[in-house]
């Protein structure tokens, strides 16, 4: 059994690291993890990055206040006496869109030519449309966990190695993504009219930005940091049991 020659450490055969300070041995080289088993770390990483995002936004939005303020435009319109409940968007549309636009994701709106001047609609789109709000900062902190646990899991032998580790955060990203925008389009339909307005997620800066971008470059971020954090390289999640 060797010593390191930084601290003195012993250092099994089988490790390339020291256990204790980081240090590389000279003439060893980690074994290096199996792709697969990054992506489907990656896949984890990145549902649980999404999942917790989401579940954020659902936590500490106003979703069901702007709702009721939506009913209450629509009941002073006189639409056929039906309930202005009915054409309300679910919570969950308002929700898809606030966690989207917390990723600098466009909400579009297409209002029907033959409204016309129908303060309602409008009014109803001011309250409806969201901004980005103060949870803009947590998917960038969530897909840099993420990424940082996908990399941790085992020995990285550079840091562009441990950057990719860490970007595949986005097999699991960018399905979630991809499934919210899908869920999230919506159409306002009123008895005569039809088809009055439209609100819907844009797909390409949300494939785009949302769900490539943001877990790559953040994940890839996250991935980098653990291998700097473990010293220049080795298993971190070895060393923290140790």
């Amino acid at each position: 059994m060797s010593h390191c020659s930084e601290c003195g450490t012993e250092i099994p055969e089988s490790a390339a690291y020291c256990p204790d300070c980081g240090n590389h041995v000279e003439g060893r080289h980690p074994r290096r993890t199996d792709t697969g088993s990054d992506v489907l770390r990656g896949v984890a990483g990145g549902l649980a990055a999404f999942v917790a995002g989401f579940v954020a936004t659902v936590v500490f939005s106003n979703a069901e206040e702007d709702l009721e303020l939506v009913e209450e435009i629509i009941a002073s319109t006189n639409l056929g006496g039906a309930a202005a409940s009915q054409f309300l968007p679910e919570p969950y549309y308002l929700l898809g869109w606030e966690f989207l636009a917390n990723h600098q994701v466009d909400i579009s709106t297409n209002v029907a030519a033959d409204v016309g001047n129908a303060g309602w609609v409008e009014d109803s789109i001011q309250v409806l449309l969201p901004s980005s709000s103060n949870l803009q900062f947590l998917p960038p902190a969530l897909l840099l966990l993420a990424g940082f646990a996908v990399a941790s899991r085992a020995p990285r032998t550079d840091f562009a190695d441990a950057a990719t580790a860490g970007a595949h955060v986005v097999a699991g990203y960018l399905p979630g993504i991809a499934a919210l925008v899908y869920a999230t389009s919506f159409e306002l339909d009123v008895p005569v009219m039809g088809t009055v307005l439209e609100i819907n997620p844009d797909v390409v800066t949300a494939v785009l930005v949302a769900g490539l971008a943001y877990p790559l470059a953040f994940g890839a971020i996250g991935g980098a940091l653990a291998f700097a954090v473990a010293g220049g390289g080795g298993d971190l999640l070895s060393r923290w049991v140790q």
